[in-house]
């Protein structure tokens, strides 16, 4: 009885230490993922996203986006910077350095969207001999693949009642009134 004793307290310290290597693993993943919301919502980065959805919005041909981008050399700056982000972001996830699951939670659907707005761009680039958006577009595709199967699930879990919407299909306001409070003047 006394030889199991020291077999108990190894396997039980092995077990302890295996689970705690598990949950720092996971929690460094999770702190990488967040790394990557704090790079996006920095005020430098707010900025320069605000410039590429400026010019992504133009009402323009991509002839003449690429156009801006040779004459405005601070823009095409914070382009790059911008998708050496979502690349950084792309690699980390592949070599599962962040959280996959919180990654596809929290970067849905930007990641996508601006995979289809960009996708010009990595692809010219590309046909240069340039790497490009290979690795925003693997981020893309794999953040799309799961969207449907996590939109069903959360549509479930978060159904909003039909009573709160319009019959019209476009309206996607709640319908009912709020009551007025005991502070409002009503």
């Amino acid at each position: 009885m006394t030889d199991l004793v020291p077999l108990i307290g190894w396997t039980l310290g092995f077990v302890l230490t295996v689970a705690s290597l598990a949950y720092t693993v996971r929690h460094f993943r999770i702190s990488g993922a967040m790394s990557f919301i704090q790079r996006m919502n920095s005020p430098d980065m707010v900025e320069m996203r605000s410039a590429v959805n400026r010019w992504l919005d133009q009402p323009i041909g991509d002839r003449e986006k690429f156009a801006q981008l040779s004459e405005d050399e601070e823009l095409r700056v914070q382009l790059n910077i911008f998708l050496d982000i979502i690349t950084e972001l792309g690699i980390a996830y592949r070599y599962r350095s962040v959280s996959r699951k919180l990654v596809r939670e929290i970067w849905y659907p930007l990641v996508p969207s601006y995979w289809d707005r960009l996708q010009f761009y990595a692809y010219s680039s590309q046909l240069k001999g340039h790497r490009t958006g290979y690795w925003f577009r693997y981020l893309a595709e794999e953040i799309s693949a799961s969207a449907a199967s996590r939109e069903k699930t959360l549509q479930k879990r978060y159904e909003i009642p039909e009573k709160y919407y319009s019959a019209a299909a476009d309206a996607w306001l709640p319908t009912r009134e709020l009551e007025p409070t005991a502070d409002s003047d009503e």
